[in-house]
């Protein structure tokens, strides 16, 4: 790509940058950048440029960076030459020409950060981005978006762990999940998204999918759209392709599973405020209920841990659904202290 990269293509990831393109002209140059990992990354790392810009002071002269860069690759050098700053300060209230040139600098930083030469092309380096994380207690959810764009809703009792921004390499969207989510992906073939789970890895191949990792429980993913890989964290062993509307599972003794036929309303009803049961074990619900409402529920009769539940819920007091639940099942519940305990009774 590089040695092909013309005074128009520097122009048009400039004018994208510089966000100048019409709605048409920016899709046609994203699916461009899906097919070109090459040209991804340099606008990636150019979008990292100008966003340190806006903190920067330096002042410099943008068109005369971009001649030393184009220069630089011309005459083979190891080591394209900007003799300005190379981070830019731009006026964010220039006039639409000012922002092109100012983009086009960007761009010109960015390769030199990078090595960007025809004759000898290296990849991105780029310092590790720290890492945050968004925790959500018992009883609460969290939405959010990811630096790409990606839409993630953090279920309760949960922590995402993820980068502060994404680097333009392969590998680097990964984020790590303890808990539940339900993630909407941003896809980029280049740099295709990652969740580690406990000891699973699921990859993005253009997907909406829920993952759920619990401690001593199976590792669960379901596909609402597109399709994921579900594979074992540590890279070793087989992997199996989740599609819509299938279930995909990592046991406790690092074995996949995989159903067909999944029912999206049970796995992803939680997005939308409702707690669905369908067939489930007592023994489940009570956990279940306890993260959902932010109570220790209890079932401390092993004779009825393995009643099943087909069920609902969305909103009600944790009292009325308690009452629905032993109604139905035939059982009886009793608050004490801080605890609920299910039992058969009398």
């Amino acid at each position: 790509m590089t040695d092909e990269l013309d005074e128009m293509g520097w122009t048009q990831i400039a004018r994208y940058l510089a966000g100048e393109l019409n709605p048409g002209e920016r899709a046609r140059f994203e699916e461009l950048l899906a097919t070109d990992p090459e040209r991804s990354a340099l606008v990636e790392q150019a979008r990292l440029v100008w966003r340190e810009s806006r903190r920067s002071k330096s002042s410099f002269d943008p068109e005369r960076a971009l001649v030393e860069i184009k220069r630089a690759s011309r005459s083979g050098s190891s080591q394209p030459v900007v003799d300005q700053p190379i981070r830019p300060a731009p006026n964010l209230a220039a006039p639409p020409a000012r922002r092109r040139w100012i983009a086009v600098a960007a761009l010109a930083a960015a390769a030199a950060a990078i090595g960007f030469v025809v004759s000898n092309p290296r990849p991105p380096q780029s310092p590790p981005a720290a890492w945050t994380e968004l925790v959500t207690r018992r009883g609460q959810r969290a939405e959010l978006r990811l630096p790409e764009g990606t839409r993630v809703v953090l279920g309760v009792d949960s922590r995402l762990r993820y980068p502060e921004r994404f680097g333009p390499a392969p590998g680097a969207r990964q984020v790590k999940l303890d808990g539940q989510a339900y993630f909407e992906v941003v896809h980029d073939v280049g740099r295709p998204f990652e969740v580690v789970a406990g000891d699973a890895r699921v990859r993005d191949l253009g997907t909406t999918f829920t993952v759920t990792n619990r401690p001593a429980s199976p590792i669960e993913v379901v596909v609402s759209d597109g399709a994921v890989t579900l594979a074992p964290a540590a890279g070793a062993g087989d992997s199996v392709i989740i599609r819509r509307a299938e279930l995909g599972r990592l046991t406790t003794g690092g074995k996949l599973q995989h159903e067909t036929g999944a029912d999206l309303q049970r796995h992803l009803g939680w997005t939308e405020g409702r707690l669905v049961f369908v067939d489930t074990p007592l023994a489940e619900v009570a956990p279940a209920l306890g993260r959902w409402y932010d109570v220790d529920v209890r079932v401390t009769d092993s004779s009825i841990a393995g009643l099943r539940l087909t069920a609902s819920f969305s909103g009600e007091p944790i009292g009325e659904v308690l009452d629905l639940i032993t109604s139905s099942l035939k059982v009886t519940y009793e608050p004490r202290g801080s605890t609920i305990r299910i039992f058969r009774g009398r």
